[in-house]
């Protein structure tokens, strides 16, 4: 009666347990980065995250230029405001990603990958203008573009992409 209200585990379990822990601690022991060390079939990480390259515009301040890949979703987000009167036009930002990341994407159309009318706003919400803003794919890279558009008053966006990034 001496192990009577202990629990007795196999060693070999014990030692697969460890091993299993470390493996999905990244070795640190620690659980906390578990989703950061998930990989597809070709070991590739697929939580990881990057900034946009903003291209500077008179009258642009951006906020917000990030990208995230949270298994197959791939979010490209881009906010900030416009000055009155300033005329914004061409490439916002470029999107910087992985190699095997801009591999999957493909355009719908000659170099557009997505295409989405946003309407931006002045402080208060009292007016707006629609602005058009496309995801586009060249040799070179990702690219957040927009139409050429004059603000009205300071107006202040946000645009998000979304793209599968399937795991073949």
């Amino acid at each position: 009666m001496a192990n009577q209200g202990k629990r007795m585990v196999p060693e070999y379990l014990v030692k697969g347990l460890e091993e299993a822990y470390a493996k999905t601690s990244g070795g640190t022991g620690s659980t906390i980065n578990l989703m950061e060390n998930i990989v597809d079939s070709k070991g590739r990480k697929r939580f990881i995250e990057g900034i946009l390259t903003v291209h500077e515009q008179t009258g642009m301040q951006i906020d917000t230029s990030e990208w995230s890949l949270s298994g197959t979703h791939l979010m490209i987000l881009l906010s900030g405001k416009f000055e009155d009167a300033s005329t914004i036009t061409g490439k916002l930002a470029t999107v910087v990603l992985p190699q095997w990341i801009l591999d999957k994407i493909s355009p719908l159309a000659n170099i557009l990958v997505d295409y989405k009318p946003i309407v931006i706003f002045n402080g208060d919400l009292s007016s707006n203008q629609t602005m058009i803003f496309n995801l586009s794919k060249d040799s070179t890279g990702l690219y957040i573009r927009c139409n050429s558009i004059t603000m009205s008053a300071k107006r202040y966006f946000r645009i998000q992409f979304d793209c599968l990034i399937n795991a073949k």
